[in-house]
């Protein structure tokens, strides 16, 4: 297994950063075009969808508005009886002491495959989170730990 963290602070309050997490409009403009879909539940599917074929499906493990949101994730992809997380999904948001909030996101990799280029996907989300919000203040950056 391998975990990445990437963070930045964004100016919007944890609340707002939670509306945009959990919104479909809002995903599909700072998650690639995919817009998530659940009903927010603990043990209830999370599906982010896209133009056919792309999505990525998951199970909700924990939901605490509006600090933290863990889910697995699995490739939409992948085949059919197939359907093993290939990762889990966590989010946080803090308020930061100066304003805004700092939205932090682990990813922990199950295969332990470690791609730059999901990498940089991440980094690009949180960028376009911040930028859903008249732009991120400044990103942190990441941490890789295996």
């Amino acid at each position: 297994m391998q975990t990445r963290a990437f963070e930045a602070r964004v100016d919007a309050c944890p609340d707002d950063v939670w509306a945009a997490l959990t919104d479909p409009e809002a995903t599909r403009r700072f998650f690639f075009g995919l817009a998530v879909d659940s009903d927010w539940q603990v043990g209830s599917p999370i599906v982010y969808r896209g133009q056919p074929p792309h999505e990525l499906t998951g199970e909700l493990v924990l939901v605490a508005k509006p600090n933290v949101l863990m889910h697995s994730l699995t490739d939409g992809l992948r085949s059919e009886g197939d359907a093993d997380a290939v990762g889990w999904v966590t989010w946080t948001v803090e308020r930061h002491p100066s304003g805004g909030s700092t939205v932090c996101v682990r990813v922990e990799d199950l295969e332990g495959l470690g791609d730059p280029e999901v990498d940089q996907a991440w980094c690009q989300v949180l960028t376009r989170l911040g930028a859903h919000f008249d732009g991120a203040r400044e990103r942190t950056g990441q941490s890789p730990s295996a």
